[in-house]
């Protein structure tokens, strides 16, 4: 889905900040709260990006409200890719999760569903990306997830400038700073 809101830089920081404090000092938080607490953001914004966040799994439900259950730095604003790209990246993180050790075309088959089918494309995009930050270990046309890398059920996030995001970590992992787990 393509939006028509967008959230600013600062306002990015703000809404992550206020959803932390929140969860940290109260056990929960509201969209409507987080938004109050936001003046350079529209409501429908910090909406849109708290469902994104929902979707991924970093805020889960408490009650009628929200609670953070990844801190550390504000995750990115979306994956930066379509729903369905979004979902193979999920899917593919999960087949890796399970195989351990597998090829390409392993991936394609384990991750491919009956209502989203990864393609080989995607599997490329998302090996190169986990590769080029130490998350994959390659032996010929074998890849290896070690255990230390496998950090939690939520898919890493490729950022555009290189590097990932991880949402299980909370922090930006790049091949020019390794700061993952090892």
């Amino acid at each position: 889905m393509v939006s028509t809101v967008r959230l600013s830089d600062d306002a990015h920081a703000t809404a992550w900040r206020a959803m932390t404090v929140l969860t940290k000092d109260y056990g929960r938080f509201t969209v409507a709260t987080v938004a109050a607490l936001t003046p350079q953001a529209s409501y429908p914004a910090i909406a849109e990006w708290h469902g994104w966040l929902a979707r991924e799994m970093i805020v889960s439900a408490e009650g009628p409200a929200w609670r953070v259950e990844v801190s550390g730095e504000a995750p990115p604003r979306n994956r930066g890719t379509n729903g369905r790209g979004s979902q193979q990246q999920r899917q593919i993180w999960t087949a890796m999760r399970a195989l351990r050790a597998f090829s390409a075309t392993d991936l394609v088959e384990a991750a491919t569903t009956d209502v989203c089918e990864v393609t080989a494309l995607a599997v490329a995009r998302f090996v190169r990306a986990l590769e080029q930050v130490g998350y994959l270990q390659r032996a010929g046309d074998r890849l290896r997830l070690p255990p230390g890398k496998d950090t939690g059920p939520r898919a890493p996030i490729p950022l555009s400038g290189g590097g990932i995001f991880d949402l299980n970590l909370g922090q930006t992992v790049n091949p020019n700073n390794l700061r993952g787990r090892s």
